[in-house]
């Protein structure tokens, strides 16, 4: 049985089991979509209200603390079944649906035991989870750049060729592109900047996930890291395609843009995760669904 059938299993198994999470992947059918052109990258807008419960999460650390963790098993509801993977060096996730998709089969993989997101020393689990679960693409929201859960370490997942800023990369990979700039390479590892859409697009392509993994993490440690934050402002996308992998890193100089702070019409109610950086932006506010234009959108991925 082919590893995307052992998926796609899975999420069938637990729809039928679980009401909530069957309802809101069967209201991605419907869904309103429109489409604009942002920094030269064609962009989906995708009006979907279930998310709200992400996009307005209050993550201070006293709202953190004062609730129970959502993705600590014990916390789980009884419906929400699991597929185990290990990492490396013993580490320990969770396979899980999402119960509030953003994409069909939409997934999360969650760290076995309570323990805070980062991706030191993790990015190896999330190229490994892309070798074994070929044909997805697997991403990270850093703890202050759209991660709803910034206390338990998690992924997550959905189909390849949804991503609008991962299609445009292997476009730009197969046709050379000038778009892509290759700015280093260490063994058979390379590194590119993407020069589309927003600052601070990089693509990292290796045939094995030690060289990915060193330069990766060549090209994290060149970034800022904020005042009491542990890493950079980071959202990636890891996945394996044509026998390589391959991973883009769009690294940010905010969690939420002043738009989410305003009381004016340029109000929007959108904390951008990897998703959104990826180019599929969530709208939870029919309203501004309705009324977003294409120079809002654009001041807030700046």
């Amino acid at each position: 049985m082919m590893k995307m059938d052992v998926i796609s299993k899975f999420v069938g198994d637990q729809l039928s089991r679980w009401t909530l999470a069957c309802n809101n992947f069967r209201a991605l059918k419907n869904m309103k979509i429109k489409t604009m052109d942002i920094g030269g990258l064609q962009v989906k807008l995708q009006f979907n209200p279930a998310r709200m419960i992400s996009s307005a999460a209050k993550l201070t650390k006293e709202d953190i603390a004062a609730r129970k963790c959502f993705l600590c098993r014990e916390n789980r509801p009884s419906e929400q079944i699991m597929i185990k993977f290990e990492g490396r060096k013993g580490k320990k996730y969770h396979i899980l649906v999402n119960p509030y998709p953003i994409f069909p089969d939409h997934l999360v993989i969650a760290m076995a035991t309570h323990t805070e997101q980062s991706i030191w020393k993790r990015y190896v689990d999330m190229l490994d989870l892309a070798k074994k679960y070929q044909k997805y693409t697997f991403f990270y929201n850093g703890p202050r750049s759209g991660a709803s859960a910034p206390d338990h370490h998690h992924f997550q997942g959905a189909p390849q060729e949804l991503i609008p800023l991962e299609m445009d990369v292997d476009r730009c990979l197969t046709m050379k592109d000038p778009v892509l700039e290759q700015v280093a390479s260490l063994q058979d590892a390379e590194l590119y900047h993407y020069r589309r859409f927003t600052t601070g697009v990089f693509v990292v392509r290796s045939d094995t996930a030690k060289s990915a993994a060193k330069l990766f993490y060549r090209l994290r440690d060149c970034a800022d890291i904020p005042e009491g934050e542990k890493e950079p402002l980071i959202n990636l996308f890891s996945y394996y395609k044509d026998g390589e992998f391959r991973s883009i890193v769009v690294f940010r100089s905010r969690h939420r843009s002043h738009h989410y702070f305003s009381d004016g019409p340029d109000h929007l109610t959108m904390s951008p995760g990897c998703a959104d950086m990826g180019g599929v932006f969530i709208v939870p506010v029919q309203k501004e669904f309705e009324t977003i234009t294409q120079e809002l959108l654009s001041e807030m991925v700046a």
